[in-house]
């Protein structure tokens, strides 16, 4: 599935995390869309807020569904963190994001300056975003801006990849950089990607 996802153009980013996580683990499809569903309920409504309140509603959904911050291997897969309540900042934004899209608001999760964002904007302004955790890392993999599902795919399969590794799996951290690969984003990121599959390709 992570193969078809990847190629698609506009795929949601519950989609592509799913599809993320289904490369290491079962995924009960319909419980997590009504863990989703019920993580939205509390913003139902929020589509009529003034943007900067819309962009604080989806981070609180966020902080609330994923609590806890985390870096390891559960912390970047999308059921595992809802069932834990520990995720990775990046995946409190995605997340966030698709809370909004159950409620009716348009967003993007974005990466600013060592911090995760939420992202909302109206026609004609400048974006309005909320803060869903840091971002220690510093943007090694030259992704940073408003990020669409496949880009953020990219920087959260990197950071898997190094919590495999930490964890003691690397079989599992050469097949998270290697899905990378599958990835449409240019010639620089696609260099990235090989240089790290033959990194990490040397630990297993």
């Amino acid at each position: 599935m992570f193969p078809a996802l990847a190629a698609a153009r506009h795929p949601d980013y519950d989609e592509m995390l799913t599809a993320l996580e289904r490369e290491f683990r079962a995924v009960d499809g319909a419980r997590l869309a009504d863990v989703l569903d019920d993580s939205a309920r509390p913003i139902l409504g929020a589509a009529s807020l003034p943007a900067r309140r819309r962009a604080l509603a989806l981070a609180e959904a966020g902080w609330s569904a994923l609590p806890v911050s985390a870096v390891e291997p559960q912390a970047w897969l999308l059921s595992e963190a809802l069932r834990t309540g520990a995720g990775a900042p990046p995946l409190r934004a995605a997340v966030a994001v698709e809370l909004g899209r159950r409620a009716g608001v348009a967003a993007r999760p974005v990466r600013l300056r060592g911090r995760w964002l939420v992202a909302v904007h109206e026609p004609g302004t400048s974006p309005v975003g909320a803060d869903v955790g840091a971002d220690d890392e510093l943007a090694p993999e030259g992704v940073d801006g408003c990020l669409c599902p496949h880009e953020l795919a990219f920087v959260m399969l990197g950071r898997l990849a190094e919590a495999w590794v930490d964890a003691g799996s690397p079989a599992r951290a050469h097949r998270a950089a290697g899905l990378r690969l599958l990835l449409p984003l240019g010639a620089r990121l696609q260099a990235k990607a090989r240089e790290d599959l033959i990194r990490y390709g040397g630990t297993r």
